[in-house]
């Protein structure tokens, strides 16, 4: 998976339009068109994960604004919901009807938990002073088999979130179907990665590592997904066939940052020398684990400056 693909952008890369149409609680034949859009927010706006355009048959349109988020967030989400929004609206995008819908897909068992989507601030001389709605979906509420009902590869690939009874039986199922629906190899590569990396359960992830290495070893091309299929890896508890040399886990380390975390190039190559000045073995393998479910790049940076000196941690980086 390159630099550029969050996990939201691999979903969308496959039939964007049902993922629309489930988001946005509609019929898929009602949409005729979605469009990714790429916009400027206003200075110190939070960094939006997705906006489409989505465009219905009727010729109206509509912006969908999506966020993924794990269990723990800096900023209450709600706040953060009201910030991405109202800079959305602040932005000056041709939208006729000025129609926003937006949702935050939960990751990760008990994820917002507490999350109501509808929020108001009250003033006693006109009553709502702001209010603020947004769909909010919890995967781990989620039966395995309602994923699998809707039979597209997109979200076939977040089945590792939901809850399933009998893996034993679903996983098998799921991964036949990607084969069948997805052709081209390197999609295959970024649905599987995206598969085995929300799997959370170390056995499931261990089962669906020996069903692909059956099915075709040559989709795992990286280190960090050889030592996740090979030995169960989940959130970074073993580093895999390191044996603690400092190269295979600096390798490891760097795989996953690509997996992970939409950085750019610049950033990557900083946090690559940063990385490979480190000569202790457990402070790798303390940090490759804080990459794994940190939720967000600069949290391992944080962990980074107390790894090395902070004197010589590059400012570009915090």
């Amino acid at each position: 998976m390159s630099n550029s693909d969050t996990p939201i952008k691999v979903l969308l890369r496959h039939d964007p339009k049902p993922i629309a149409a489930w988001l946005l609680d509609m019929q898929e034949s009602t949409i005729d068109d979605v469009k990714e859009l790429n916009v400027d927010l206003p200075t110190g706006a939070l960094r939006i994960d997705t906006l489409l355009q989505v465009i219905f048959t009727d010729g109206c349109q509509t912006l969908l604004h999506i966020e993924i988020q794990g269990r723990r967030s800096e900023q209450p989400m709600a706040k953060r919901m009201l910030n991405y929004m109202s800079a959305i609206v602040q932005n000056d995008i041709d939208i006729s009807d000025g129609s926003l819908c937006s949702v935050i897909i939960y990751v990760g068992k008990g994820a917002g938990r507490n999350d109501t989507g509808e929020y108001v601030v009250d003033c006693p001389l006109v009553g709502h002073t702001i209010s603020w709605k947004y769909r909010v979906i919890r995967l781990w509420e989620i039966k395995a088999e309602t994923l699998l009902e809707m039979d597209k590869p997109a979200f076939l690939s977040l089945i590792g979130q939901t809850y399933m009874k009998a893996p034993e039986e679903i996983i098998p199922n799921v991964i036949q179907k990607i084969l069948e629906k997805v052709q081209d190899v390197e999609e295959q590569k970024n649905i599987f990665s995206l598969l085995i990396s929300l799997i959370e359960d170390k056995e499931i992830s261990k089962m669906a590592g020996k069903i692909l290495e059956k099915t075709n070893i040559e989709l795992l091309d990286t280190p960090f997904l050889r030592s996740v299929l090979e030995k169960g890896i989940v959130e970074g508890k073993e580093i895999g066939r390191t044996e603690g040399t400092l190269s295979a886990v600096k390798n490891d380390l760097l795989d996953l940052i690509s997996l992970r975390f939409d950085v750019s190039l610049r950033k990557y190559r900083q946090f690559e020398s940063q990385v490979e000045d480190i000569r202790d073995v457990h402070s790798l393998k303390s940090l490759f684990k804080e990459a794994a479910v940190a939720q967000n790049f600069d949290t391992l940076i944080n962990m980074l400056k107390d790894v090395v000196n902070p004197s010589q941690v590059n400012p570009a980086l915090g």
